[in-house]
């Protein structure tokens, strides 16, 4: 005796998924979202797992240029003097910030804007202070990926229709999941690899359980990439959500003198030596430099834990005074603050170091398997049915045809 089929929708779902006619049309919302931005999602996460490790790709490409045999006396030279060596050789670009790599074989390497050339960067010797060359990111192969990636080549553009799609994706990876369902009698099944089926079999298991172990990583990723697309609505939602703001700016500094000097007197390395004193712990990574009158310097310093490659804790310096402004210490940030500033390091999988990094490569080649698999599904499905039948079609017409030309006997 048939049992009674439940009308509670959360019931029918967890034990007869098939039956819930919301579902099918949950399953054409995710055939059509996966036929219509398929591409575009294996494009933006083929180049995503590409640029995770783009500083260490253009690190080795750069040999010699970037890495340093460093002397027995591994005392570094000044940063004043690194600085003037730079200007010296560039006096025609502004230099933005100063990578200052603790690594004893990595050279420190100054960013240059060199209208209109675009981004330059030089690289010095840090313990004899010559310049061992530069990178020019115009036209560079790298650079054309990450463009790729984070503007589809389009300019801001590309990048809000990047940002739409990131936020699709997440539509068609929650889809898939509950299409993937197939109720509690059967869930051994949809983790099933049927190895000796037909190709069609196993193309249908490949993209059922690639789609499952990937689904949630993909939506992580794609709702903080997003992010990058819309930064003002994502504020916005946050600040609300919490009642809190969500961005603390950099503070402003008092002053008339010369954007991007210190006064008469006050040297790079004194407002360096003041930044350390104003947060003694950890590694300087960045030195950045005031580009507007009323900016301050910044120093960028990581502690154990951080999780940005640069580090998560910043120290601001009066470009006139040369006295701290402000010191952000990550960790002591509200937070609203700190969620909207870890969208950078939780997008490009840094926060846990190289473990994060290569399963964000990994994630990213899911969504190709996804494409492909699914046009085959979707083939199968529609295209060679319909094929199929208009074949059939015509070789009904054809002998109709001939039946009603062939002449009739006396």
């Amino acid at each position: 005796m048939a049992q009674p089929v439940s009308k509670n929708w959360a019931v029918l779902f967890w034990h007869r998924p098939r039956l819930l006619l919301p579902r099918k049309a949950v399953f054409y919302v995710h055939m059509v979202l996966g036929l219509s931005i398929g591409l575009l999602a294996t494009i933006i996460c083929l180049t995503g797992s590409l640029i995770v490790y783009k500083p260490e790709i253009e690190s080795l490409i750069l040999g010699p240029v970037s890495h340093l045999v460093p002397p027995a006396d591994s005392r570094t030279v000044s940063l004043q003097l690194a600085y003037d060596a730079v200007r010296q050789a560039r006096p025609d670009c502004k230099i933005v910030q100063a990578y200052l790599h603790a690594e004893p074989d990595l050279a420190w390497s100054f960013d240059l804007n060199c209208k209109p050339r675009g981004r330059v960067v030089v690289y010095i010797d840090k313990y004899r202070g010559n310049i061992t060359g530069e990178d020019r990111f115009q036209g560079k192969w790298t650079q054309w990926i990450y463009d790729l990636h984070v503007r589809l080549l389009s300019g801001a553009t590309g990048e809000t229709i990047n940002g739409i799609g990131a936020l699709l994706l997440v539509v068609l990876a929650s889809t898939g999941l509950v299409v993937w369902w197939p109720g509690v009698k059967h869930w051994r099944s949809a983790f099933r690899f049927e190895s000796r089926a037909r190709w069609r079999r196993k193309n249908y298991d490949l993209h059922r359980l690639t789609g499952f172990f990937a689904s949630l990583l993909l939506m992580f990723v794609a709702v903080t990439g997003a992010y990058f697309a819309f930064p003002k609505t994502y504020e916005a939602i946050i600040a609300w959500a919490a009642r809190k703001p969500s961005v603390l700016l950099a503070p402003r500094t008092q002053g008339g003198a010369q954007p991007g000097r210190a006064r008469p007197g006050l040297s790079l390395d004194a407002i360096y030596a003041t930044a350390v004193q104003g947060l003694p712990v950890g590694e300087t990574t960045l030195f950045t430099f005031p580009q507007q009158k009323d900016a301050p310097y910044s120093v960028r310093r990581m502690l154990p834990g951080d999780r940005r490659r640069t580090g998560d804790n910043l120290v601001y310096i009066d470009q006139y005074s040369g006295q701290v402004i402000r010191v952000n210490y990550h960790r002591e940030l509200a937070w609203p603050i700190r969620f909207t500033r870890d969208f950078y390091p939780l997008h490009f999988g840094t926060f846990f170091g190289n473990f994060t990094r290569i399963l964000w490569i990994i994630i990213g080649l899911a969504p190709a398997t996804l494409y492909v698999t699914g046009l085959l599904l979707w083939w199968n499905r529609s295209i060679r049915p319909a094929l199929r039948r208009r074949g059939r079609r015509r070789e009904m017409s054809m002998a109709t045809d001939a039946a009603i030309a062939e002449p009739v006997s006396p």
